[in-house]
């Protein structure tokens, strides 16, 4: 794929993940299971998109590893993925 299909999934997994996340934040702990699994899928679709295209770009880029500043991203990618379940647990401080 070329560099701009993976630059438009990885915004799209970004988009993706704030909307689950403002969803969460919004809601706190939904009661609906409807809600909660729509906003399970998009929060991980996002994460899933973004994990994939971040590493195709860097493949795309030339990188033979991934360098550090990759890596950091990745610590930033799993704060962001644990997220919800902060949220979920202190909703009155929101």
């Amino acid at each position: 794929m070329s560099y701009a299909v993976y630059k438009v999934l990885h915004l799209l997994g970004l988009m993706l993940l704030f909307f689950a996340l403002g969803g969460y934040t919004l809601k706190g702990k939904p009661e609906a299971k409807s809600e909660r699994i729509l906003l399970a899928v998009c929060h991980g679709v996002g994460l899933l998109l973004m994990l994939v295209a971040g590493f195709g770009l860097l493949a795309r880029l030339g990188f033979k590893g991934a360098p550090g500043w990759a890596w950091a991203k990745v610590g930033v990618w799993l704060v962001f993925g644990a997220a919800p379940m902060v949220i979920k647990r202190t909703p009155e401080r929101l």
